[in-house]
């Protein structure tokens, strides 16, 4: 996917290349090719970022379920185990997030128009990068709650069945 996604990050340069021909300021154009640079950057850094944490919140789903497998038949995990399971379904929903998120690319040239509006045409591409990344970032808050209300709830049972396995002094 990655691959796939600096393919088109490399085809949107050289189509930015042709459609700032047209523009005879060499410092607008610079300034252009920069921050078209400068987006394509943000997104695959934040990508990369938010792969990482969803990672991390696999991993720690991982560990509830066998941290209850291991507690047996002896305590009741019915509900434990169905916030496991949402928690579980949240991260899929988030790793596809991330990974829609990763095929993006934020094309400055099919919207550049003019040299007197290229500040106006470019802000609604940069718009949208920060509304689809602060998108992905609730799904994955969404589901790092989740882990955590499963972890909670699974402390609360095994210290909740701690506390029935001490005889009454």
């Amino acid at each position: 996917a990655k691959t796939a996604a600096r393919g088109r990050v490399e085809e949107a340069k050289t189509k930015l290349k042709e459609r700032l021909s047209a523009i005879k300021d060499e410092q607008k154009k610079k300034r252009v090719e920069r921050v078209s640079e400068r987006l394509a950057q943000i997104n695959e850094k934040t990508v990369s970022v938010f792969a990482n944490s969803v990672e991390k919140l696999s991993e720690a789903s991982a560990k509830l379920t066998d941290r209850a497998d291991g507690l047996g038949d002896t305590v009741d995990l019915s509900a434990v185990r169905g916030l496991i399971a949402n928690a579980d379904s949240l991260i899929v929903s988030a790793n596809g997030a991330v990974t829609a998120q990763a095929a993006k690319v934020y094309n400055i040239a099919d919207v550049i128009g003019d040299e007197k509006t290229l500040k106006s045409d470019i802000t609604p591409v940069r718009n949208q990068l920060k509304t689809d990344l602060s998108a992905v970032r609730d799904q994955i808050k969404a589901a790092k709650d989740a882990v955590r209300e499963a972890a909670t709830a699974l402390a609360q049972v095994v210290k909740t069945n701690n506390a029935s396995d001490v005889p009454a002094q």
